[in-house]
């Protein structure tokens, strides 16, 4: 049955095929729709953007820093010093970005001690000491001898060293190579330790102190015992000429010195012994044992201490030994006791003073026969390792120095440290 298309039932063609566009179908997107959704676009790419760029930032900064904080080795530069009161903080500058600069400032002045040490020698009664002038001697034609005993038995003789005295650094724990020095300002010391010859570290070693008596007289032999490897210990007989001259040679050649005071000998009636001008004697008043004293220790300068010269009757005497070691210790000097007579009270006198002090061991030319010089020095030896050191007086006589020449040089090779007597008074009282 045909029906007409208008008012009638539709073909299957005409539900099926799909409805064409034209351009009247199309319309113009509003301005302001595509001007929001371009900024959109905008926004999500900047954004994404920043975030990868400020990841990667994060990245780098991190291992910036962490190498920055943790260096492989820090430079000794790098300290940082502060505090208000350090006087150094204006001199190190911590590890960061420097600071603007800023206007100098003036140094600050050091800081002045509240007041100033003067010491003052003071007799036991309280009268000041005036040192006396330095006075000019003949010296006698003959040089004398020394009244010399053998060790003996005596209870005296066996005392050891009873040290006590000002306080001072551990002498044996100075760096290696290097030595203790006084410096300008420093905290006063005694004389001894002020003028003691550097020593570099002996370790373990046995110490043996060669001390050479009588020098100044002769001329000749004076010096040949200055030329000797040292360092030793040289006492100059105060009464000898030109002795700023010779002891100021002796320094500058590393040796130590002491002043070799003379005292009075045992009389001996069949051959009596001149100990030289202004020898201390038993019988002087205490005034004049001071000012022949002080007149021998006024002779030169650069010295650690006092040995005696003879002195067999004058240290054996107390009250003598007193006034003197007194004194000693009033000037920050050491003692050395020569032991000339196994009577002698100075070890005893300078303990109850309370004086650094210390006595010979060994007199090597009571013969001045080169073997028996030789027989003595290995006698040191012998002592030095059964103790620890050893204390040896010899003269400057031929023999002696014939035969020191040749020993001295072998000394290190047998393991043993030859040092000045200061050393060894460091070693037996480390306190001073």
């Amino acid at each position: 049955m045909n029906e007409s298309p208008v008012g009638g039932a539709r073909g299957v063609a005409d539900e099926v095929a799909p409805r064409k566009f034209t351009d009247a179908d199309w319309r113009p997107i509003p301005r302001h729709t595509v001007r929001a959704v371009s900024t959109a676009i905008a926004f999500v790419i900047l954004g994404g953007s920043a975030l990868v760029w400020g990841y990667d930032e994060l990245l780098h900064g991190a291992a910036t820093t962490t190498a920055k904080e943790v260096p492989t080795a820090a430079p000794p530069a790098t300290l940082t010093v502060t505090g208000p009161d350090n006087p150094f903080k204006d001199v190190f500058a911590a590890p960061t970005a420097p600071a603007p600069p800023t206007a100098p400032t003036a140094p600050t002045a050091p800081m002045a001690p509240d007041r100033e040490t003067i010491e003052t020698f003071v007799e036991p009664e309280g009268d000041p000491v005036t040192p006396s002038p330095t006075q000019v001697v003949t010296p006698v034609p003959e040089r004398a001898i020394d009244d010399v005993v053998e060790d003996s038995d005596d209870p005296l003789d066996r005392i050891e060293p009873n040290i006590a005295g000002p306080t001072l650094p551990d002498f044996l724990q100075e760096p290696p190579a290097e030595s203790v020095e006084v410096e300008s300002g420093s905290v006063a010391q005694p004389i001894w330790l002020a003028n003691a010859v550097p020593v570099l570290r002996i370790g373990d070693r046995p110490m043996i102190a060669i001390v050479i008596d009588d020098m100044g007289l002769d001329r000749r032999r004076s010096q040949r015992a200055v030329g000797l490897p040292g360092p030793l210990t040289l006492a100059f007989l105060a009464y000898a000429d030109d002795l700023r001259r010779q002891t100021a040679a002796a320094r500058a050649e590393g040796h130590e010195l002491l002043v070799h005071v003379p005292m009075e000998p045992l009389h001996n009636a069949e051959e009596p012994v001149n100990p030289g001008p202004k020898a201390l004697l038993v019988d002087h008043t205490r005034a004049e044992i001071l000012d022949r004293l002080r007149w021998d220790l006024d002779r030169f300068d650069g010295y650690v201490g006092v040995n005696n010269h003879m002195g067999s009757r004058f240290t054996s005497d107390r009250r003598g030994m007193t006034i003197v070691l007194q004194e000693l210790k009033a000037r920050g000097l050491l003692f050395l006791d020569s032991k000339t007579s196994a009577n002698s009270v100075g070890g005893v006198v300078a303990a109850q003073v309370g004086m650094p002090h210390i006595q010979r061991d060994v007199f090597l030319d009571n013969q001045s026969d080169p073997a028996a010089i030789a027989a003595a020095l290995a006698a040191v030896e012998q002592r030095a390792r059964a103790k620890g050191f050893a204390v040896a007086i010899g003269h400057p006589r031929e023999e002696t120095l014939n035969v020191l020449e040749a020993w001295l040089p072998t000394a290190a090779d047998k393991g043993f440290a030859l040092v000045p007597i200061s050393a060894i008074m460091r070693h037996i009282s480390p306190a001073g």
